[in-house]
Order: structure tokens, then C-alpha cells, then sequence
């Protein structure tokens, strides 16, 4: 599997709740390989441990991938802190990703919290063909 290592300029950030992000990132030699359920490791500044982030949605034309991912401990704390035009210390796209089923009549695509958004670029593939199931946790 290829990978690739760079500096990846965020070009959006969108505070979905509290404690919950969107990046947008454009990194085309990325979303040329990237597949639905493949994930990457963000390096926060000042830290010596990349953080996994699923990916959310891949966007071929733009060039863009997009994460969401909820702060979790100091190192998402500090990309929460990120702003558009920053730049990220990005390796990806990592994993096997979800086995696709191009045939199938029907499916149906299930996840919870921050497993739901891996789930989008699935759903875009197989459209009205899939039934998605998802469960959150209640606000307090």
C-alpha cells in the first residue's frame, strides 16, 4: 500500500458541537489513493505522537479529504487550535479500508459517535442503495 508523508494545508475548519471538528484538507496526491474506512496519522505540533483520524470524505475533483474528529486529550486539543491556512504534518492514507461490494442490491452501513463520519464516503458509493444505522450519546 502507498502512502505519503507532507505538510498538507488546512483549508477549512468547522466546529461541528462541542469538542467536535471538520478539517478540510487539500492533499490531491492523497485523494488519488485514498478509499472509503482508510484513516490518518496527524502529527500535533510539539508532540511526538501522531493521532489516527478516520476519514470522512474524499474529494477527487477538489483534491480535498475530509476528517472530523473529537478532542480526546492534549494532542487533538492542539489541532482543534489549528486555523484555515495552517499547515499539517499528515501520513496517509493508512489502512485497508472498507471492502466494497459494487453488485450488491442493498446494504446497510452502521456506526456510533465518531465512527459515523468513516461512513460518509461509503454511503457515497453505494447511494440509495444503503440503509445507514448510527447512534449518538445524548447532550448533557
Amino acid at each position: 500500500m502507498k502512502y505519503t508523508q507532507g505538510e498538507y494545508r488546512l483549508i477549512r475548519k468547522d466546529n461541528l458541537g462541542r469538542d467536535l471538528y471538520r478539517f478540510v484538507l487539500e492533499c490531491p496526491e492523497i485523494t488519488a489513493v485514498a478509499a472509503p474506512g482508510q484513516f490518518v496519522h496527524i502529527l500535533p505540533k510539539g508532540s511526538t505522537l501522531r493521532r489516527p483520524i478516520s476519514i470522512c470524505q474524499i474529494d477527487r475533483q477538489a483534491g480535498t479529504l475530509t476528517l472530523v474528529f473529537a478532542v480526546r486529550g492534549e494532542g487533538t486539543a492542539v489541532l482543534a487550535d489549528l486555523r484555515a491556512g495552517d499547515y499539517v504534518d499528515m501520513l496517509a492514507p493508512l489502512g485497508h479500508g472498507f471492502t466494497i461490494q459494487p453488485d450488491a442490491n442493498r446494504v446497510i452501513l452502521m456506526g456510533g459517535g465518531i465512527g459515523v463520519p468513516p461512513m460518509l464516503a461509503l454511503a457515497e458509493i453505494y447511494g440509495k442503495r444503503a440503509t445507514v444505522i448510527s447512534g449518538f450519546r445524548s447532550m448533557p
